[in-house]
């Protein structure tokens, strides 16, 4: 993410991305500014953000969190990334450079497996919906239409944990 402005265009696509469906909860925008917020957000202290857009004739069509949470990798020994802030139209090849550019974020640094959504970590949303798309919202659960389930394991994604 370059300018202030391709943030701003970063948060306001959730709101517009969701803004016909019934099931969608609207989070606060403050609260969701204050997520992404790398100077202000405590949990950047010891782990850095990436925001990647994807637009179509100047309208964003996707978008993309890369994370890497040192503590999490000093913690578990590993190095594993996360992509989060995951919102994407049904269509494979924006969800594949989608997650391509996160991937090359967390392999440039040193990040050997990349998981998610986590939006940004385990103490947020986590996380994919995969049932259960009518039935009404619950506090820190996520939400997303069908169709991304499949647009991640056709990327080669595999189910970590119910």
């Amino acid at each position: 993410m370059r300018t202030k402005a391709d943030e701003k265009k970063f948060l306001a696509f959730l709101y517009t991305f969701y803004q016909a469906d019934p099931y969608w909860v609207a989070p606060l925008r403050l609260e969701r500014k204050k997520l992404i917020d790398r100077q202000h957000n405590p949990f950047y202290q010891h782990a850095q953000l990436e925001l990647y857009l994807a637009e179509r004739e100047g309208q964003v069509i996707g978008r993309i969190g890369a994370i890497v949470n040192a503590r999490h990798n000093h913690t578990h020994q590993d190095k594993v990334g996360f992509f989060g802030f995951f919102e994407c139209v049904p269509e494979q090849a924006v969800a594949n450079a989608l997650f391509d550019a996160a991937q090359q974020f967390l392999h440039a640094h040193g990040m050997e497996a990349m998981r998610g959504p986590a939006n940004p970590s385990v103490n947020d949303e986590y996380g994919v919906l995969v049932d259960g798309f009518q039935a009404s919202p619950a506090v820190l659960m996520p939400y997303n239409p069908p169709y991304y389930s499949a647009l991640m394991e056709r990327y080669g994604f595999q189910k970590a944990k119910d």
